[in-house]
């Protein structure tokens, strides 16, 4: 797959079953193995293989590639998960939650792996397995800006890449290529309490601030009144094939009550700047 420790030789990715399932990233002179999640028959029953890793570029500057593994929950509230490892000294560094709360990840039986994942360049694609109460689909996820990029509402079983794009294999056999690229980017602006978003009604937009759904429906713009400070919002587009392409903004709001408040205390300062000097210069004459 990719060449972890920087050796010259690229590891495998294995997941076998040995009193459940084991997760193993191997070559002649590398081995790492992890095995907390042992559940996958349920999975691989459905999609008829389980490739839930893959290796990414070195983020922490110690000469090794991390290793990122995709989980689900198989009940309970839906959530997913990325474990980001590192390639050297195979520690865990980081949890990246795509779907879901901070589900405790220590009730090991209630998660399994993801059916399959591919990276693509900063980018890795990844199917989220269906349960019940809610339908599969796709993930793209950009490591490099630690952001999610699109979702797929399809249940698809394999994604491969075959060149120009990825190509995504549903249950049903159907194969179609992943690409957003024809998707415009919304305008997001803000002044001061105001948001204003332009799309296009041609898809399906959902508004998301600080992750809270805001906004939602068809339309060519959308206008709301958000508290003073800084703040995230995404803006999801989906088109009638069920491509959502989400885009990410940060913005900053400054209410007109929190500019009269400043400009008082600004005058207040000033006075008893003023009333301070003069005291002063009555002292020391």
């Amino acid at each position: 797959v990719d060449d972890v420790d920087g050796d010259g030789t690229n590891e495998s990715i294995i997941l076998y079953d040995r009193e459940g399932a084991n997760l193993l990233v191997v070559s002649e002179d590398y081995r790492f193995e992890y095995g907390e999640f042992k559940d996958f028959w349920e999975t691989y029953n459905r999609y008829g293989q389980v490739y839930p890793a893959e290796i990414i570029p070195d983020t922490n500057g110690n000469g090794y590639k991390e290793i990122v593994v995709g989980v689900s929950t198989r009940w309970g509230e839906p959530a997913v998960m990325l474990l980001i490892f590192d390639g050297g000294n195979q520690e865990l560094l980081s949890r990246r939650i795509i779907e879901g709360g901070d589900e405790d990840i220590d009730n090991l039986e209630q998660w399994t792996y993801v059916p399959g994942m591919e990276r693509f360049g900063d980018v890795v694609a990844f199917t989220i397995p269906a349960r019940e109460g809610s339908s599969g689909k796709l993930a793209v996820y950009n490591f490099i800006e630690d952001r999610m990029e699109a979702f797929v509402d399809e249940d698809i079983k394999e994604v491969a890449d075959y060149g120009e794009s990825p190509q995504l294999i549903g249950t049903s056999g159907e194969i179609f290529a992943l690409s957003g690229k024809d998707i415009p980017e919304p305008g997001v602006s803000s002044h001061g309490a105001t948001v204003e978003i332009t799309t296009d009604p041609d898809y399906y937009t959902n508004v998301y601030v600080d992750k809270v759904l805001s906004a939602s429906g068809r339309d060519d713009g959308f206008s709301m009144r958000i508290s003073n400070g800084d703040h995230v919002v995404v803006v999801s587009l989906q088109d009638r094939d069920g491509l959502q392409k989400l885009f990410t903004h940060e913005i900053s709001t400054f209410t007109s009550s929190d500019l009269s408040f400043l400009n008082t205390l600004v005058i207040g300062l000033l006075i008893a700047f003023g009333g301070y000097k003069a005291a002063r210069k009555w002292i020391w004459r």
